[in-house]
């Protein structure tokens, strides 16, 4: 029997309610990623409106799957596990954990973090990271330049709620680890405010402390200022936390067109 548009939408309405079931993602959520109300949402999954073309490609792109997918196939946990094996560099003996850290693979970062320098005033410095493909369950090469020196390390993914990086400089005895949470949902990852400990540079070597922006997107001279203060730290109490708020005003810097 041919399908009516109206199935078709009703199609796309259960997935829509089936992804954010299965990610544990809340309306708002949704709604405040892709610049979105709450409302707009709802009224999706209720069939009492219908998203623009733009908003179609835009809940495409953050779950990682086709139109086609999206408003011809009744999405179950079984079919949909299926689908998203099948659109990844490895797809055999993969398991649910692997389909999730796929997100990672095959990425060029931007990095935005102060000099680390103790003689010298601070300033923002652009660093580079990329990550290999998933050949390993327990981790992903990553090779990236910092401060002009090049580093090799793992992008480790056995932690279900954190990202964890570490790396060792080529040209001198030098290491790095940088910590930053890992989100939950299957939408392409685009990077995130982290933590980074290392040792600085100069004639004056000790043990340096700093946050660290990642970002797909290289930022522009206008994002400047705002780097600048999401990078500065601040210390109550007597430890440094990354709150939602920060993390949340970087992820809306790098998704600024």
């Amino acid at each position: 029997m041919r399908k009516t548009q109206e199935t078709y939408w009703a199609t796309f309405a259960g997935n829509l309610s089936f992804m954010l079931q299965r990610y544990n993602i809340t309306q708002k959520t949704l709604a405040d990623d892709l610049y979105l109300s709450q409302a707009n949402i709802s009224q999706y999954i209720h069939q009492q409106s219908r998203p623009s073309v733009d908003n179609l490609f835009k809940i495409c792109g953050y779950f990682g799957i086709t139109m086609d997918n999206l408003f011809q196939i009744v999405l179950d946990e079984q079919n949909y596990t299926e689908y998203v094996r099948q659109t990844l560099p490895t797809r055999q003996n993969m398991t649910n954990n692997d389909i999730t850290n796929a997100r990672f693979a095959n990425k060029k970062f931007f990095c935005y973090y102060f000099n680390s320098s103790t003689l010298k005033e601070p300033s923002l410095r652009e660093g580079t990271l990329h990550t290999g493909d998933i050949t390993n369950t327990s981790f992903i090469e990553v090779n990236a330049e910092l401060s002009k020196y090049q580093y090799t390390g793992k992008l480790l993914l056995n932690s279900a709620s954190y990202i964890y990086i570490y790396a060792e400089c080529i040209q001198r005895q030098e290491r790095c680890f940088v910590s930053l949470n890992k989100p939950v949902s299957y939408k392409p990852y685009v990077g995130g405010l982290g933590l980074s400990i290392s040792n600085s540079t100069g004639k004056k070597i000790a043990p340096c402390f700093r946050k660290i922006i990642i970002s797909t997107r290289r930022m522009m001279p206008e994002d400047k200022n705002d780097l600048i203060q999401m990078l500065r730290i601040e210390c109550t109490g007597h430890a440094v936390h990354l709150d939602e708020d920060d993390e949340y005003r970087v992820y809306k810097l790098i998704k600024r067109e």
